[in-house]
């Protein structure tokens, strides 16, 4: 089980920077949506995960080296 997530935390916050920057904000926010929606059941929040995964690997793939 995932440990909650602690929005004081400064990981939180560069996580937060990171999907700011990247551009996979709105991708990020769907999957917190469901999550809250489904009381964090993962299983239920698995195509918005995907999606999620799918953004930040393109924007990895995308930056240069």
């Amino acid at each position: 089980m995932c440990d909650a997530i602690n929005e004081k935390d400064e990981r939180y916050k560069y996580a937060s920077e990171l999907m700011d920057k990247d551009g996979c904000k709105q991708v990020n926010l769907e999957l917190t949506q469901c999550l809250k929606q489904y009381k964090k059941d993962w299983r239920m929040c698995k195509d918005q995960t995907t999606n999620l995964q799918k953004c930040l690997n393109e924007q990895k793939h995308q930056k240069p080296k």
